[in-house]
Parts: C-alpha cells; sequence; structure tokens
C-alpha cells in the first residue's frame, strides 16, 4: 500500500476506536439510566398507592367522627 492508503486506514482505525469507545460509554449510561428510571417508577407507583390511601382515609364522613372534646 502507498503511504497514504496507509495514513488514511490508520486515521480510519483510530476514528473508529474513538467511536466505539463512545458507544460503550453510552450503553453503560443507558443502562444505568435505565436502572434509575425504574426504580423511580416504583417510587412514584408506591406514593401514588399513598396518596390514594390518605386520600381515601380523608374521604370519610365528618359524621362519623366524635365531635370534639369542647362540646
Amino acid at each position: 500500500m502507498t503511504d497514504l492508503l496507509e495514513q488514511r486506514l490508520t486515521d480510519l482505525e483510530v476514528r473508529f476506536a474513538f467511536v466505539d469507545d463512545m458507544v460503550q460509554t453510552l450503553n453503560t449510561m443507558a443502562a444505568n439510566q435505565d436502572r434509575v428510571l425504574f426504580k423511580m417508577r416504583q417510587e412514584f407507583e408506591r406514593l401514588r398507592q399513598d396518596l390514594d390511601a390518605i386520600k381515601t382515609g380523608l374521604s370519610h364522613d365528618a359524621r362519623e367522627e366524635a365531635p370534639p372534646p369542647h362540646y
């Protein structure tokens, strides 16, 4: 091969190595974000259930409660 062709091939190999490293890094980041998102969804669902339980507890009829002690 000519020197120019070898240089171009070397440049392409360097670029490929850089792109391959970047893809691996992005893949790791995406996997980490997926785990975080999964945990956040679970926590959100738990909080939503807690809120629903609180709403249910607050929506009862006030007449069912005993009058306050000052009556």
